[in-house]
């Protein structure tokens, strides 16, 4: 309960579960591939309305932020549909690294992180009243809870397709156009989030067993595609959180 606000803008990503956000008297369902954002020193409280409800939060500030939100049309406190909100906690987490590292330059990477994530909002955002985003996510629902609980195992595009009983090709062509990404990308994203919690949470693992473990069968593919989508390597990913 903030009945003051918060001093910052913050962003606050759900990726699993259900909260409730109060905010100017409104009631707003939070759920996962949801976020919300937050204006400073607005009176807001939010809470668990379906456990386990988990969120990842950053906030952020600076003279200029509050003009590049409104020039993206991002106005007030609201809650916002994410059609790639694997990504954006791609990104939020990569900043954690980031700030838990000796850089001398974390301060600007982090600034260009919140950039990028204010440019994927542009990108990806869409408002609970856009039906058309509501109707295609719903639609791909069934794919995403499927890929949550299967990561670990090989998936296909024929699987994905048979799951909302379309063809492989009409699939792509959905999926690229509500997530603005392919699939296996989207699956690649899943992945190396999944490998990031390992990391962190079981210093026991080696990282090849964190890598079969997530659905990469090699160790070499998987350590060139953490490096790619985090920009370190999974050894130096899990030094700098101090493992």
């Amino acid at each position: 309960m903030r009945p003051r606000g918060y001093p910052n803008f913050q962003w606050i990503q759900c990726y699993q579960g259900e909260g409730e956000l109060i905010l100017e008297g409104q009631r707003y369902r939070v759920k996962a591939q949801q976020g919300m954002l937050l204006y400073p020193e607005i009176p807001h409280e939010y809470y668990a309305v379906k456990e386990p409800w988990e969120v990842d939060w950053i906030d952020f500030s600076g003279y200029q932020i509050e003009h590049l939100l409104k020039m993206i049309g991002l106005y007030k406190s609201e809650v916002l549909m994410i059609a790639n909100s694997e990504m954006l906690l791609s990104k939020m987490r990569k900043a954690v690294g980031i700030l838990k590292s000796d850089s001398l330059l974390k301060g600007p990477d982090c600034s260009i992180i919140i950039y990028e994530i204010l440019m994927d909002l542009l990108k990806f955002a869409s408002r609970s009243s856009d039906e058309s985003i509501q109707e295609q996510h719903q639609r791909l629902r069934p794919v995403f809870e499927y890929i949550t609980q299967h990561y670990p195992r090989v998936i296909t595009l024929e699987d994905l397709a048979g799951i909302i009983h379309v063809t492989p090709e009409h699939f792509c062509l959905l999926f690229k156009k509500t997530m603005k990404m392919r699939p296996f990308e989207y699956l690649n994203n899943v992945r190396i989030n999944k490998s990031k919690d390992m990391i962190v949470k079981d210093s026991n693992m080696r990282i090849g067993e964190i890598a079969a473990a997530v659905g990469y069968d090699n160790t070499s593919y998987f350590c060139s595609m953490f490096k790619k989508m985090e920009g370190m390597s999974p050894g130096k990913f899990r030094k700098l959180h101090g493992i």
